[in-house]
Formats: structure tokens, C-alpha cells, sequence
């Protein structure tokens, strides 16, 4: 009776400064050492749900799509990104951030029924919350690092361990959620991570092309 009480205590649990304080105790120690345990405990305010979760990567796309703008204005001359879609900046980067919400959704989709298939016992409401508030925030610094430094080689190791990071995030995220041990957890994710990558590493080939294009003789 006692924990059917509690857990509708939590439940209810209001979204509030204090409730976030107190959360991200429990958030932030994630980032150091990702697993298991700690990630379920990220899971247990009411608020932790799938509304949250696509509200803060859509925040997150459209400070992706934002920086990207903001490094074409300031290159003149540079090519135009061939992922922004639409005709005016405010169309591109809202575009592009929904963009981004899309591609979150499809690839938690993938990951639980990859997942569900295996024998997962969670949800992807659970999925989806603990991919926004760890990995999400990782591919997001991805693309404003990229923006900020372009083309340039100085960015090359930072990029090249990001996703990496991300990928163990995701790791411990499907393992805490679905409760999978690391052979069917990694058959799960690697379809999704494999798709993200690759539309990763297009989106800044697109962006920034390296080397860059010689122009032919005049004709």
C-alpha cells in the first residue's frame, strides 16, 4: 500500500525550480558515468515524460538549425547548407529544427521496436526522455561546434569523439530502460546509430564540403 502511495506521490510530482535542482543532481553525475541505475533514477519525476522530451530537442533543433544560419550570414560566399529547407532564414531554421525533432523520433521509434523485438520491458516515453536529456544535448554541441569552426581541422577531434559519447549514452539509455543484456542492447542500437551517424557526417559534408571544390577553367 505504502509504495502504491509513493509512486503516486512521484507521479504527481510538479515541474518547478526546486524539482529541477533536485533532479539534475541526479542528471548531471550521469554525464561523468553513465549507467543503469543512475539513468532510472533520472526517470522518476511525474514530468519525466515524452512531451518533455521532444519540447527540449525541439529547443535543441532549433539551436542547431539557429547556429547554422548564423555561420552561413557570417561567411559570405560559403555554400548554402543542403540541409536547410525553405527560402528565408526564419523558414530555414524552423524547418530545419523540426527536422531535427523528426529525426529524434524516428530513430527512438527504431531503437524500441528493435528493442520490444528482444524482449525490452520499457517504454518509449522512458526511451525517448532519457536519449533528450543525454545524448540529445551531445549531438546538439556537435552541430554548434561544427558551425562555430566550419570547415576548419581544429573541431576534427572534438567531432570524431562527440558521437562516440553519444553512442555510449544511447547505450546505457536502451540498458536502463529496457533492461537488455549488452549483446541484444547493441543489436538494438547500432541500426539507429549507424543511420545517425552517416546523416551526421552528410549534413557537414554538405555544409562545410572538404577539401574544398576547384572551379573549373572559364569557358
Amino acid at each position: 500500500m505504502s509504495k502504491a502511495t509513493t509512486h503516486r506521490g512521484s507521479a504527481s510530482e510538479p515541474l518547478s525550480l526546486q524539482s529541477l535542482s533536485t533532479w539534475s543532481k541526479t542528471w548531471l553525475p550521469g554525464f561523468v558515468k553513465p549507467g543503469v541505475s543512475s539513468f532510472r533514477e533520472v526517470l522518476r519525476p511525474g514530468w519525466a515524460n515524452a512531451k518533455v522530451a521532444l519540447a527540449l530537442v525541439g529547443i535543441g533543433g532549433l539551436m542547431s538549425s539557429t547556429a547554422a544560419q548564423v555561420s552561413v550570414l557570417l561567411r559570405p560566399g560559403s555554400p548554402e547548407p543542403a540541409w536547410m529547407i525553405g527560402d528565408s532564414p526564419p523558414g530555414r531554421i524552423l524547418l530545419t529544427g523540426l527536422t531535427f525533432l523528426f529525426s529524434f523520433i524516428i530513430e527512438v521509434a527504431v531503437i524500441q521496436f528493435i528493442a520490444w523485438i528482444f524482449g525490452g520491458r520499457g517504454t518509449f516515453t522512458e526511451l525517448a526522455f532519457l536519449m533528450a536529456v543525454y545524448a540529445a544535448p551531445i549531438d546538439v554541441l556537435a552541430s554548434l561546434i561544427s558551425a562555430a569552426y566550419g570547415s576548419s581541422l581544429a573541431a576534427l577531434p572534438i567531432l570524431c569523439v562527440l558521437p562516440i559519447y553519444s553512442f555510449a549514452l544511447r547505450y546505457a539509455a536502451i540498458r536502463a530502460v529496457h533492461r537488455l543484456s549488452p549483446g541484444p542492447t547493441l543489436l538494438a542500437l547500432l541500426p539507429a546509430g549507424l543511420v545517425a551517424a552517416c546523416a551526421t557526417v552528410a549534413i557537414w559534408l554538405a555544409t562545410f564540403p572538404w577539401p574544398q571544390p576547384v572551379a573549373g577553367p572559364a569557358m
